[in-house]
């Protein structure tokens, strides 16, 4: 396009010169470098269209990798471990509701072979043997029992839940929440013992 307008300006400088110089030629220089003009344009109009349909493609590329990466959202990526983590807890709950059970049943045992026994209410019998004895509560659920001088106790299920919830927080710094204290910080209280105990 510069050099078809560099052609008008000669023409008509030599014009302005007194030179002779043909309309038709004067007129092709000037519809040569219009031509030109128009070219140019367009061209710059094309790679702005291209540029923009390549932007286009980008985002739609950019969608397509995203809606790929994300798959389902969090349905997919949090409910399953969710729902791992809530069979763990309630396999747990589960675990120290059968511990007690087992407990109760260790206690009846020793009830029935006649081992003499304590309770709330009662003062300890003269023959009981501090090694191996049951302590009962008024309502003839086992406290704690002793064999071979080694102290059982019942599980408290929940105690159990939320010392696993804490140690999950305490093990990855708290589980902080937006706008709320630290999940540990929340679940404070005693852990149970054979936790406080484990070396």
């Amino acid at each position: 396009m510069t050099e078809a307008l560099d052609r008008v300006a000669e023409l008509e400088r030599a014009a302005i010169a007194g030179e002779e110089v043909s309309a038709s030629e004067l007129a092709a220089a000037r519809e040569e470098a219009r031509i030109a003009e128009l070219a140019a344009r367009g061209r710059r109009e094309r790679d702005a269209a291209d540029g923009a349909r390549r932007q286009q493609e980008a985002v739609a590329q950019a969608k397509r990798d995203v809606a790929a990466m994300l798959g389902g959202g969090v349905t997919d990526v949090l409910l399953p471990q969710y729902d791992a983590a809530v069979r763990a807890l309630a396999d747990l709950m589960a675990a120290a509701e059968a511990w007690n059970e087992k407990l109760q049943s260790a206690a009846q045992q020793f009830d029935q072979a006649g081992i003499p026994s304590r309770s709330v209410f009662h003062a300890a019998p003269e023959d009981l043997d501090k090694r191996n004895y049951v302590y009962w509560d008024g309502g003839y659920q086992v406290q704690s029992l002793t064999v071979d001088g080694n102290g059982h106790v019942p599980a408290q299920p929940a105690q159990w839940v939320l010392a696993a919830i804490r140690e999950t927080a305490r093990q990855t710094g708290g589980l902080s929440m937006n706008y709320h204290p630290n999940i540990e910080n929340q679940l404070r209280g005693d852990d149970p013992s054979q936790l406080r105990d484990r070396t």
